[in-house]
């Protein structure tokens, strides 16, 4: 008798938690998803900003505080004041970027520029920072 009610026992626990693990999977795999976007946004933009950073003259006429985004504009990309949103696999985005504010001793050389960059899924706001130099 005591084996058949531990048996049963058993067999509710192991009901319980296969009935969990199919109502938890979505939103784990949902996660994994937008962990992957929020990453392939974010290292869109960080190629685009090091291939334009060497245009130094259209970063030195960024303000700081200010939200920007990058647009195609022929064969070159641009910046407009503001921010992107974006769709990317069935899932809305907002993309943008700003001026960083590096701290040097004794002073922040010209050829060297900060960009943070930002994606918002809604619910939080992922940053990374790119350090950009002047090179020719």
């Amino acid at each position: 008798m005591v084996e058949i009610l531990v048996s049963v026992v058993v067999l509710v626990i192991i009901i319980l938690v296969a009935m969990a693990s199919l109502f938890l999977m979505p939103e784990v795999l949902s996660y994994g998803a937008n962990v992957e976007n929020v990453q392939s946004l974010l290292t869109s933009y960080q190629s685009i900003a090091e291939a334009e950073g060497n245009n130094f003259s259209d970063l030195n006429s960024l303000a700081t505080n200010t939200n920007y985004y990058f647009f195609a504009s022929g064969t070159s990309w641009r910046f407009a004041t503001g921010q992107e949103q974006v769709s990317l696999n069935n899932s809305n985005y907002t993309r943008w970027f700003s001026l960083g504010s590096l701290s040097f001793t004794p002073a922040r050389p010209n050829n060297v520029k900060q960009l943070n960059l930002y994606v918002n899924d809604g619910n939080q706001t992922y940053e990374s920072d790119l350090i950009i130099t002047k090179w020719r």
